[in-house]
């Protein structure tokens, strides 16, 4: 039997109260760029930019060059923003 450790640092991770002025969501990238393209399309032609501030993490073995309006490409930590976001999408 084979258990994978990547994940660990989840159970580390405390409930917490989300502050309503950190109105953050993240979009946590696919590694096929075609599915990160149809959600950053859907994303970046709503209204949600108005509201809250979006940031897209690309999956670490997609290595396209994404350039998104309205939508911020970040390499911050997952527990960075497991704290901080109010909303984490991911295509896949």
């Amino acid at each position: 039997k084979v258990e994978s450790l990547l994940f660990n640092y989840l159970l580390n991770i405390k409930n917490k109260i989300i502050s309503t002025k950190d109105e953050i969501v993240l979009i946590v990238g696919d590694y096929n760029s075609k599915n990160n393209y149809k959600i950053l399309d859907i994303v970046s032609n709503s209204n949600l930019h108005k509201i809250k501030k979006i940031f897209f993490k690309p999956h670490p073995h997609d290595l396209h060059n994404y350039n998104i309006k309205n939508i911020t490409l970040t390499n911050k930590s997952n527990e960075f923003f497991f704290g901080k976001a109010s909303l984490i999408v991911s295509p896949g």
